[in-house]
């Protein structure tokens, strides 16, 4: 009983999950008049999930151990950044909405022997007002649009990776 209570802790291995896009939040093409041409987002979001993540997958021919974990990673919700002019047909002129690109990711770490959760948290972040309407001056569409959520993307899978980090003692 003593050996159990006094044993050393085994350090946690960590395998990917299942990364997962929950929502497509892409505004329609009118609210976005700096793209052109189509694009999958959510293939887009993907793809840059996959490469973040470098964890190996678990081997399902062996029997997973006690220390074992899975770690899941989901995109709840994404907004591409743009302008539109609401016109409003009673008055000359229209009133200008701004977009912001924002983006909620959710993590959660489980036991992969018995399923039950160990960890998890959900962040969600917009770009800021300043550095949105610089981009929009400089005319730099692209980090409003897919470099601007990837950007976000990055900077919120790396805030929940360390508090999950810090949390399971990693």
């Amino acid at each position: 009983m003593f050996q159990r209570l006094f044993a050393k802790k085994q350090p946690i291995k960590l395998y990917r999950g299942a990364v997962v896009i929950a929502s497509g939040g892409s505004p329609p093409a009118q609210i976005n008049p700096f793209r052109f041409w189509s694009v999958d987002y959510e293939a887009y979001l993907r793809d840059k999930l996959s490469a973040l993540l470098s964890l190996p997958e678990l081997d399902k021919e062996q029997a997973p151990s006690d220390s074992a974990h899975c770690l899941d990673l989901m995109i709840l919700d994404y907004q591409i950044g743009g302008v539109d002019i609401l016109d409003f047909q009673v008055v000359e002129f229209g009133l200008p909405l701004f977009l912001r690109p924002r983006i909620s990711v959710a993590v959660r770490v489980y036991r992969i022997r018995d399923g039950r959760t160990r960890y998890s948290e959900t962040l969600s972040i917009t770009m800021p007002w300043l550095e949105y309407f610089k981009n929009l001056a400089l005319l730099r569409a692209n980090l409003i649009n897919e470099k601007g959520v990837e950007r976000l993307l990055y900077q919120g899978c790396l805030k929940l990776l360390k508090n999950v980090k810090n949390e399971l003692d990693i």
